[in-house]
């Protein structure tokens, strides 16, 4: 009798870990292979090590010790921000002083009132008694080719430049402004480095996506799966508020420059009724941007709006 029961409860002790209890390859004390280091015979589990499954790069992942790293969106592109305005603030042997005041910079835009081009510069001024920025746009004369409006853009950059620390440097401004017009470039003058593409469009630029898509380019950009699985999220604090009514706070579904913080978007309507971002709000850095002149998806700091 004592025979049976024995062979009786051997059978409910391997029907118990076969069926939803232990895995057979962790019964080091109830008669798995090799004490518990592979699977028994006849069992449907299988051994395999964290790189048969999960591939090469989840060597490591599961030490005691995690890594001392922190994976935070968009940190890349960031620091090329960065290198890209230090840039913009120099002009040969100038160099743009107001801290916290973006340069000024140009683009060549489609005049509206007919087939021709013109240089529109983009001037900052800080306006310490409303704390805000403030963008003041110039445009220089009409012209037949883009070298022309660039030669026009890089004069008008040149004097911003000249005029920071001036007491009045939209007098000087508009008073370039018109000059320009009765100014015809020589050939060498627009084969020059003032007139090239390079000279416009300085400041960073900045494309949109969505919270699925910068997690998708997250884990795909993540130098190894250890990194992926120990990073921290970014902690994004909501500093500022954004000026004027009618702004919404950014849903994920919702495309917002690559870049941290807490995003607030203004829309507009088209012409079908679908509204489209107008402009966009970091609330953690207090600053706005607006869609680069022309040039799609891309967007760029601008000032404070007067009345979105």
């Amino acid at each position: 009798m004592s025979s049976a029961r024995g062979s009786a409860d051997a059978n409910r002790g391997g029907r118990r870990s076969a069926g939803y209890g232990t895995p057979a390859e962790f019964e080091s004390q109830m008669g798995g292979r090799q004490g518990g280091h592979g699977p028994a015979p006849g069992s449907a589990w299988v051994k395999d090590r964290p790189t048969d499954v999960l591939g090469g790069s989840a060597a490591g992942i599961f030490s005691s010790v995690p890594p001392e790293y922190v994976e935070k969106d968009n940190t890349h592109q960031e620091q090329e921000a960065d290198e890209v305005e230090a840039a913009a603030r120099r002009l040969g042997d100038l160099v743009w002083q107001p801290a916290g005041v973006p340069p000024p910079d140009f683009a060549v835009i489609n005049d509206e009132h007919g087939p021709s081009l013109r240089a529109e510069l983009y001037f900052f001024v800080r306006d310490e008694s409303a704390k805000s920025l403030q963008e003041m746009r110039f445009r220089g004369p009409r012209r037949k080719t883009p070298h022309e409006a660039r030669r026009d853009g890089s004069e008008l950059r040149r004097c911003a430049f000249m005029c920071q620390a001036s007491q009045n440097p939209l007098v000087q401004l508009h008073a370039r402004t018109k000059e320009l017009a009765e100014v015809q470039w020589s050939p060498e003058e627009l084969a020059s480095a003032d007139a090239a593409e390079g000279a416009e469009r300085r400041l960073p630029e900045f494309t949109t996506a969505t919270e699925a898509e910068k997690h998708r380019e997250k884990e795909k950009n993540t130098a190894s799966l250890r990194e992926w699985i120990y990073a921290k999220p970014e902690q994004q604090q909501l500093n500022f508020r954004p000026s004027g009514p009618s702004w919404s706070l950014a849903g994920q579904a919702t495309a917002v420059p690559r870049l941290s913080g807490v995003w607030y978007v203004h829309e507009r309507q088209q012409e079908g009724g679908r509204p489209v971002p107008w402009l966009y709000f970091n609330a953690t850095t207090g600053r706005y941007y607006r869609q680069s002149q022309g040039f799609g998806d891309s967007w760029v700091q601008a000032g404070t709006p007067n009345d979105p």
